[in-house]
């Protein structure tokens, strides 16, 4: 794997000292675990909108990231028990302060 450079090393450092950064990852995170529900249980975006009573276009939204303010607790709700599927919300110690190395390139 290629090093991530020092630049983007501080970028990303200083990113992960802000909620947003955190929120983010939980977001995609969730959003990860309900598509690999919805290919299990071969439901497209389609079927997701009908079974929610909100237009397709709005599910591509969530997916796509456009719906950031709308994001709730009853959006993830919503999701999945469309999907019936159950959240769980486990809180555990921090991993150590090494970071794995997500970069492909470098500066």
């Amino acid at each position: 794997m290629v090093k991530v450079g020092s630049r983007f090393q501080k970028i990303f450092q200083e990113a992960k000292q802000h909620p947003a950064y955190w929120m983010e990852d939980l977001r995609l995170q969730f959003l990860d675990d309900i598509y690999e529900i919805m290919q299990e249980q071969k439901l497209a975006q389609k079927d997701l909108a009908e079974k929610m009573g909100v237009s397709e276009a709005y599910i591509s939204k969530v997916f796509n990231g456009n719906v950031e303010k709308n994001f709730t607790l009853k959006t993830l709700v919503e999701l999945s028990r469309a999907v019936d599927a159950e959240i769980r919300i486990t809180v555990t110690p921090k991993e150590s302060e090494e970071e794995p190395d997500h970069s492909e390139g470098t500066n």
